[in-house]
């Protein structure tokens, strides 16, 4: 077993794990084209069947930003299922002792799959939905309706948006402010409270994903549920901090300048304790769990 952190080493224990993992993140491409594509098919179908030749632009564009929320929503459910599929290479016996007995430290290791099951499942997600969205415009090319717009081009717009909603306070679409923002430096810290609790949210998956052996996915939403439930009787959210315990209420906060500190700490604590868990596995493990 190798020490500490050698940036060569690294490099050879990410291109093993893609080498290794590549078929299985084919199949996941192309689930996520297949499953795209016929949502984007049958909704398209059921909106404008039998007036094909009499679609206008605004019927388009309203078609388009209509598909971006269950893409976005899909896009979430494939970084969860992601996160929690980290050590989805350590299922069977013979799998444990090829990854243990790797010549890399502990700490490379759990950064390779951590990359892998973080930026991996994104590139693969964004591969997937532009594949979808290609196939689609070949269809309605040879098919019809001849609708020639892009849902991914037009997600990309509206992700464009909601920074600059957040930054600002400005909804383009509505014409009014959607959230209190006084300048510039309180919108960036309206997007680090937002972007701390969704990168907290994604590490509750990865700890999930590391103490659940088997069926770690439906394991770690039930327990990313179980948290959320435990927040919400706390009154902890996004926005507000409102402790309180019984009849007693024994703090109130009302401060993006200090939930992105709180959920980034909760966020390094999830990782610390992913991969203190994965430094206790053994190639004979408990039936359920990696302890």
């Amino acid at each position: 077993m190798e020490k500490g952190f050698d940036l060569r080493r690294f490099g050879l224990m990410v291109r093993w794990d893609l080498t290794t993992n590549w078929k299985s993140s084919v199949r996941m491409m192309l689930c996520v084209t297949l499953g795209l594509l016929f949502l984007y098919e049958l909704d398209m179908y059921e909106r404008f069947s039998g007036s094909w030749n009499e679609i206008s632009p605004a019927q388009l564009d309203s078609w388009l930003g209509g598909m971006v929320l269950p893409t976005t929503i899909a896009f979430i459910l494939f970084m969860m299922v992601g996160a929690s599929l980290i050590f989805d290479c350590m299922k069977t016996r013979q799998q444990r002792t090829a990854f243990l007995m790797l010549p890399a430290s502990s700490t490379e290791k759990f950064l390779a799959r951590l990359l892998y099951a973080t930026v991996g499942f994104f590139v693969m997600f964004f591969v997937a939905s532009v594949m979808a969205d290609v196939l689609r415009l070949v269809i309605s090319l040879i098919f019809g309706p001849r609708m020639f717009g892009s849902v991914v081009l037009t997600g990309m717009g509206d992700f464009y948006d909601t920074i600059t909603g957040l930054l600002t306070g400005w909804d383009e679409r509505k014409g009014d402010f959607w959230l209190y923002t006084r300048d510039r430096t309180e919108g960036l810290w309206n997007m680090a409270m937002y972007v701390s609790f969704a990168l907290f949210t994604q590490s509750l998956y990865i700890l999930g994903g590391s103490f659940f052996r088997r069926h770690a996915a439906l394991l770690s939403m039930f327990f990313v549920i179980g948290v959320w439930l435990m927040m919400g009787w706390l009154n902890v959210h996004p926005g507000a901090v409102e402790l309180v315990l019984g009849d007693y209420l024994y703090g109130v906060v009302h401060s993006n300048r200090v939930l992105p500190f709180i959920f980034g700490a909760l966020t390094a604590l999830c990782y610390w304790g992913s991969y203190r868990i994965y430094r206790r596995m053994q190639v004979i493990n408990n039936k359920w769990t990696n302890l």
